[in-house]
């Protein structure tokens, strides 16, 4: 739902998917001859293949320079069916490559780590192998930064990476909870976390989760940045209402956001019980 609203509209996938049915009927019609049932079959092939191309999967890399989905760029998509949201599938691309992922690379590192307050201790949930913790590193003043990552192998490229200079913990960052200690951190950042979390069946009982530990181990005033696809007005409602866990929400900060990718800060503990979705 969060993908179709973002990129097309339900009109328009009923047309295509209309279309489809219509050309296969017209090929088992007897009467249609071979010629005919040979253009039906190219006509359906490239309706499917255009209509599965136009959905962007949840990713972009850094290395392009330009918006291009990681399907046509990235080892994700040598197989049909990668899921995003599936831990072991994390595990199983980072055993096979180093290759740097970095969601979301509209948005300069640089900008992303000018949120870090000074002195702050800071976690970056699902951090895969981006590079934004050189980057905060590099930038801010006197970070501590802790990586979580469910993919052992990440954080051991990582470690070569980093040595001691961060903190490395394996897991599941729908546990931070029991993870870290209540009110642990000054700054969480989540960079295509969610996104990933958007694309399997039931999110909205994780991406709650995510939220009511985010809130036990954010300190008071403690902020939440997610980088994430633009979400549709739907997804923004519930994370101010139905998965309020006392985080107080500003959407697409126009700062740094641009028309696709919304750069979101939410506060902890000032809650605001205003939907304006």
């Amino acid at each position: 739902l969060h993908i179709f609203e973002q990129y097309t509209s339900y009109h328009m996938i009923l047309k295509v998917c209309g279309t489809a049915v219509q050309l296969s009927t017209i090929l088992k019609m007897k009467a249609i001859s071979t010629p005919t049932r040979m253009l039906s079959m190219v006509v359906i092939a490239f309706v499917l293949i255009n209509t599965s191309l136009s959905f962007p999967c949840p990713s972009t890399m850094a290395r392009t320079g330009r918006k291009i989905p990681v399907l046509v760029v990235s080892r994700l998509h040598q197989t049909a069916s990668f899921d995003f949201s599936a831990p072991s599938e994390w595990e199983t691309f980072y055993q096979t490559t180093s290759e740097v992922v970095e969601w979301h690379n509209s948005i300069p590192l640089e900008r992303i780590a000018s949120y870090v307050p000074g002195n702050a201790k800071v976690l970056l949930v699902g951090c895969g192998n981006s590079r934004l913790p050189a980057t905060i590193l590099a930038s801010c003043q006197d970070p501590q930064v802790v990586l979580l990552d469910s993919s052992p192998t990440c954080l051991e490229q990582l470690k070569g990476i980093y040595g001691s200079s961060v903190e490395n913990v394996c897991g599941n960052a729908v546990d931070l909870d029991s993870l870290f200690p209540d009110e642990s951190f000054d700054m969480i950042i989540d960079k295509g976390l969610s996104d990933a979390i958007f694309c399997s069946e039931g999110w909205d009982s994780t991406i709650q989760k995510l939220f009511e530990g985010a809130t036990k181990v954010l300190k008071q005033n403690g902020k939440y940045l997610l980088i994430s696809y633009k979400l549709p007005k739907s997804t923004k409602s519930f994370l101010v209402e139905e998965a309020e866990c006392g985080l107080e929400w500003e959407f697409d900060l126009p700062k740094d956001s641009n028309d696709r990718v919304g750069v979101s800060l939410a506060t902890r503990d000032r809650l605001s019980r205003h939907n304006p979705f």
